[in-house]
């Protein structure tokens, strides 16, 4: 039996944020032709940058289709 009476509870924790609201997202699915068109000019006309796994590719030679010296 404790004296004075029985212990005290630990402390709350603090109180976690709340999580930001969910993004909106599509309607409904789109595909081929009832997609929006880009125009000419925008990024279909520059070149993508390689990056990450893509940037490590070996480029072919144009003039052996087997093997090649790989030193280049």
């Amino acid at each position: 039996m404790c004296l004075g009476g029985p212990p005290k509870p630990p402390p709350l924790p603090e109180p976690r944020p709340t999580a930001p609201a969910p993004e909106r997202t599509a309607k409904t699915v789109v595909t081929g032709k009832q997609r929006k068109k880009t125009s000419a000019t925008g990024a279909a006309t520059r070149q993508p940058r390689r990056s990450g796994t893509a940037s490590l590719r070996i480029p072919r030679s144009m003039g052996n289709a087997q093997g090649g010296n790989l030193n280049y």
